[in-house]
């Protein structure tokens, strides 16, 4: 058997290449880890042929699946022995070239488009992170730059929208959206809009979606000229929340529970408290010396936050100390944590490239740089179902399919109209949602 092997100027000699088959998958899917030897032309049809022969040969399901092979978390984009020569550092002449192998990606597919009044600002999916486990598609509410938020059920049908005209806001409140809230206990499902408003910055509605009615029931009021720009709730206690304003400051609310939301022994000890003005943080940080676009409550103890100071920073909400920051010279337009890792985040910039960070390394200069846009991106976005696949959208008409394993992006789709991309969403795993300037939803398959 013959193993690579090196001449005298470190080049490969393309002849064979010990290799042995692994995956995640699950068992239907695995084959016996043995050494194969093959030739090192092989490319990932080759073996896609072999893999499956071996799946049938072992009674294996297979069905018309092809797979995706991947070295030392790198996709396999060429031939074996163009992979072990631009990676000699990785490979061992010594050991079986380990090839791990996950189902292909199918191109994702544009299955229905929803037509809005108005720009799209956010698309939120009305469904608790358990739900995003199923391959069904969830009840979502799309926010407009007007702030109208309108909600639809799972065949797209809007069944309600909130508005000036339907709730018993001031004519002055709905300016512009900045940022959408879902709130989802077992009893109550509850949607926080934050605005631009001359009146409060934050509204919170409690929704009866089969009966397609909200109820206003509390609200945070505006402190002198600030104006909230972000909001996240503690993904622990849900209405604990914290916003990041146009001052700089992180601020924690705590929402007052009902008694539906208490066991039935406390229910009758106290009459349903109806929710008012939240007129006082918990907390308050100074986090930024500019106002803060983005933030996230990531774990019960630590909240990310980025603002125009060209930072992204990681708060330990039990000190309220900052113990991590990561800087460069672009502006972050957008960031978000890993859904199964809440240590790797996540981050578009201005300049159109997305970074990656590690809460445990802050003073990493290998982080991971994706070459993603042509104009800044507007959201980026992990799958619930794939922790290495996420997608990101961006100012220049197009949105990208990623693995965190390659540099390129797995697809790439051109929207035929408008030209900015601002929200996205996934919803479950199997299915996205992107809306712009072009004032319409695209639903689209994610190919899983």
């Amino acid at each position: 058997m013959n193993h690579p092997t090196t001449s005298s100027n470190n080049k490969i000699n393309p002849k064979e290449v010990v290799i042995v088959f692994k995956t995640n998958l699950p068992e239907e899917y695995t084959i016996e880890p043995i050494n194969i030897t093959l030739s090192t032309m092989c490319k990932k049809e080759d073996l896609n042929k072999l893999l499956k022969k071996m799946l049938a040969k072992e009674s294996k399901i297979y069905e018309d699946k092809n797979f995706e092979f991947f070295i030392n978390n790198q996709i396999l984009d060429t031939s074996l022995i163009t992979f072990i020569e631009n990676n000699m550092s990785i490979i061992s002449p010594e050991k079986a070239l380990e090839i791990f192998y996950f189902f292909e990606l199918n191109e994702p597919q544009l299955i229905n488009t929803v037509k809005e009044d108005e720009w799209i600002r956010k698309i939120v999916c009305l469904s608790s992170e358990d739900s995003f486990q199923n391959d069904s598609l969830t009840k979502y509410c799309v926010g407009l730059f007007n702030s109208e938020v309108s909600f639809y059920d799972t065949s797209f049908k809007k069944v309600m929208t909130i508005n000036k005209q339907n709730t018993d806001i001031t004519e002055n409140l709905m300016e512009m959206l900045n940022d959408l809230l879902f709130i989802k206990t077992n009893n109550r499902t509850i949607v926080g809009i934050a605005s631009r408003s001359e009146e409060e910055n934050i509204g919170f509605y409690e929704l009866n979606l089969k009966a397609g009615t909200s109820k206003k029931v509390s609200y945070v009021g505006k402190n002198n000229n600030e104006y909230v720009n972000c909001l996240s709730s503690n993904p622990v206690d849900l209405y604990n929340f914290c916003v990041g304003d146009s001052t700089g400051s992180v601020r924690i609310y705590k929402l007052p529970t009902s008694n539906e939301d208490e066991p039935k022994s406390k229910q009758n000890k106290r009459q349903r408290t109806e929710f008012s003005r939240l007129t006082h943080a918990t907390e308050i940080v100074k986090a930024h010396n500019s106002e803060i676009k983005l933030i996230k409550w990531i774990n019960n103890m630590q909240i990310i936050t980025s603002g125009d100071d060209f930072s992204i920073k990681v708060w330990n909400t039990s000190t309220n100390a900052n113990f991590c920051n990561f800087t460069s010279s672009y502006r972050v337009t957008t960031a978000f944590t890993s859904y199964n890792n809440t240590e790797g985040i996540l981050a578009g910039y201005d300049d159109g490239k997305i970074r990656t960070w590690d809460i445990r390394a802050p003073n990493q200069t290998n982080n991971l740089i994706f070459h993603g846009h042509n104009n800044k991106v507007s959201e980026v976005q992990f799958n619930p179902l794939m922790q290495q696949m996420f997608i990101s959208s961006g100012f220049d008409k197009m949105i990208k399919v990623w693995d965190l394993r390659s540099n390129k992006p797995l697809y790439e789709i051109k929207c035929d109209e408008g030209e900015k991309n601002f929200g996205l969403t996934f919803n479950s795993g199997k299915y996205f949602l992107v809306g712009g300037d072009n004032s319409a939803v695209r639903i689209y398959e994610t190919g899983i």
